[in-house]
């Protein structure tokens, strides 16, 4: 049977009602098995609860075993209770404490996040097959809406099992005269399920799920059963109003949320080096100059020369220092006089000597970095 593309209720499409099962062995790197079946039986009580009945046949390859283990989770119900373990039809015993335990004996208690810890001493085991039966009750796993009844089931959980399954099969068990009007099998994005072939018995009372091959330790088995409203007791459970308000936000407005958050993620992507281009464009470009003409008679502006050849390049170098002191030289605060020699073998060489002429000048009248500059070069006469 194929996963229907529209089911009755919305919610069917959300989360994980239960995680229930998990290793039941706690095993060593040397140590080896694999499981030769591992079945679930669901019977749905007439007062809502859910009666469970684990069997699994484990096929102990190398090692040796002693001690078996089992965490069921208690997520998304009202409470697990009434826990028994048998082995080939004869019950274990409850034993007072998980650290002392005699052979045939079991303990379980809650465990640190929304389980509940199974732990029995079955002898030391090794290279054989034994089969344990885990039995207990789940309260509040129904939702009740208005079209119908519904739940799902994690009968094998993806992650928890440590080796192959070869064989799985899943039934469920409806109260007399209450008929299943659907049954299928759920693989959602975060659960790693495996293809099931899904029946129907003839007369609705109870459907089966089969696994298509192996199942693989990062894989698991999730079902989900829908039946007609108001034919089991019980109120519903109280988690449901959470868990409807989640799925309808998921549903309904997490989308929009995501498709907003993409086209913001987009829009500083691609218009955010746009913004700044645009920005750069309008007020971070050097001004258009116009062209320049090779000769002038006259300074264009009242922009000191240093200053001026110190914007062009973006650099202060040498050339704005003689500049600056032939600015200097017009403005009648120092002379700059040129003398030539004649050497030996006839070469010139000429001198400039720089003289100054503050007469009826004030050196405060200069900038800072005039003043500055006068000062360090004739600092020793």
């Amino acid at each position: 049977m194929s996963r229907p593309k529209n089911l009755l209720f919305p919610a069917l499409l959300a989360a994980l009602v239960l995680a229930l099962t998990a290793t039941p062995l706690a095993l060593a790197q040397s140590q080896s098995l694999y499981w030769e079946r591992w079945d679930v039986d669901l019977t749905v009580q007439k007062n809502g609860d859910l009666r469970v009945e684990e069997t699994q046949v484990i096929n102990f390859t190398s090692g040796s075993f002693h001690e078996g283990f089992v965490q069921i989770s208690t997520v998304n119900s009202d409470g697990v209770d009434d826990i028994s373990l048998s082995e080939d039809g004869q019950p274990y015993k409850v034993g007072s404490s998980s650290c002392c335990l005699s052979k045939g004996e079991y303990s379980y208690e809650r465990g640190q996040s929304d389980t509940i810890d199974v732990v029995w001493e079955m002898g030391r085991t090794s290279n054989q097959v034994r089969t344990f039966v885990l039995s207990y009750t789940v309260h509040g796993t129904i939702r009740r809406y208005s079209q119908g009844n519904e739940f799902q089931w994690n009968a094998v959980s993806p992650g928890l099992h440590d080796f192959d399954i070869e064989e799985s099969t899943v039934t469920v068990h409806m109260p007399a005269g209450v008929p299943i009007s659907l049954a299928d099998y759920l693989i959602p994005p975060e659960f790693a399920g495996v293809p099931m072939t899904v029946t129907t018995a003839q007369d609705q009372q109870s459907a089966s799920w089969v696994a298509q091959r192996t199942i693989a330790p990062s894989e698991g088995v999730q079902i989900a059963v829908q039946f007609p409203p108001n034919t089991v007791g019980g109120q519903p459970p109280t988690w449901q109003a959470a868990y409807d308000a989640t799925t309808q936000w998921e549903n309904t407005y997490k989308p929009w949320v995501d498709i907003g958050l993409l086209t913001l993620g987009l829009l500083v992507l691609l218009g955010g080096p746009a913004l700044l281009y645009a920005l750069w464009y309008l007020r971070g470009r050097d001004p258009k100059i116009d062209a320049v003409p090779e000769y002038i008679t006259e300074p264009p502006a009242d922009l000191p020369p240093g200053i001026a050849g110190t914007l062009v390049d973006e650099k202060a170098d040498v050339a704005d220092i003689i500049a600056t002191l032939m600015d200097l030289a017009r403005r009648g605060y120092l002379v700059i006089e040129e003398s030539s020699e004649t050497s030996l073998f006839r070469m010139v060489s000429k001198e400039f000597t720089l003289k100054q002429t503050t007469e009826g000048k004030r050196l405060e009248d200069l900038s800072d970095y005039e003043r500055q500059l006068y000062n360090a070069v004739f600092r020793t006469g």
